[in-house]
């Protein structure tokens, strides 16, 4: 089994960073952290891994250009390789240009199942797994709260009301997108940190500019809004009379 966990950074908004003149983030004085769910989707890969001896686990880094550091602590807690991949315009580049990037990456690699945080905290978004699984045309399951492995396949568990889930078995290949309670995290000690930064991380781009625009599609609109006043009868002819000039009848 080869797992992939997307580790994604987002800034952190305890420290100050600025807003440059055009609306966006200024990267000169931000300081980056692994958005939190992102690390108890490394947790339910490496809790997979301690029951599956024949398991790699690759941890797949996102953010802004030189922040490659910050993926470390989830390197250091035994993945098999790393890789960060460099964002341009990490703050306003769309989803959907990530996830096909990753996609090929995953495909590349021969990975059979995905864990990634169920949202992201910076903009409590989570399009990234819907558009991930769709590149790769793998099933999806999302707002996952409890996981139990199992011999080719995974009892997943979601919270419908209190105290009460809804529990299923999943296949591979997958993408399993967690919430914040399906595990405790567990954190690198300081041998494991020390073994941590003599592990390789591979660097690769994401850049918006090298994307092939495909098609330009006028989409049309849809019509106003008509209103009819007066005597109902009179009304529902003038209604008859622009549905057939409109070959709706």
């Amino acid at each position: 089994m080869k797992i992939g966990v997307i580790y994604r950074l987002i800034p952190d908004t305890e420290k100050h960073f600025d807003i440059s003149s055009d609306g966006e983030v200024d990267s000169a004085n931000l300081s980056m952290l692994v958005n939190p769910t992102d690390e108890n989707a490394l947790e339910s890969a490496l809790s997979y891994k301690d029951k599956f001896d024949n398991t790699q686990i690759v941890l797949i880094g996102v953010g802004p250009h030189g922040f490659e550091s910050e993926i470390r602590s989830g390197v250091s807690l035994g993945v098999e390789s790393a890789i960060y991949f460099n964002v341009k315009d990490y703050f306003s580049v769309e989803n959907s240009e990530i996830a096909l990037k990753l996609s090929s990456f995953v495909t590349s690699e021969s990975i059979d199942m995905i864990f990634i945080g169920n949202h992201s905290l910076d903009t409590s978004g989570n399009s990234l797994s819907a558009m991930l699984a769709a590149y790769l045309k793998w099933d999806l399951e999302t707002n996952i709260n409890k996981l139990e492995y199992q011999e080719g396949g995974i009892l997943v568990s979601q919270n419908i009301s209190a105290n009460k889930y809804y529990s299923f078995e999943v296949g591979f290949p997958v993408v399993l997108a967690v919430n914040k309670d399906v595990n405790e995290v567990r954190y690198p000690n300081i041998i494991e940190i020390l073994n941590g930064k003599k592990k390789l991380i591979r660097i690769e781009e994401i850049n918006s500019d090298d994307n092939e625009v495909l098609a330009i599609k006028k989409i049309k609109t849809k019509n106003q809004n008509v209103f009819f006043e007066g005597d109902i009868k009179n009304a529902v002819q003038e209604l008859i009379g622009v549905l057939k000039e409109q070959n709706v009848i």
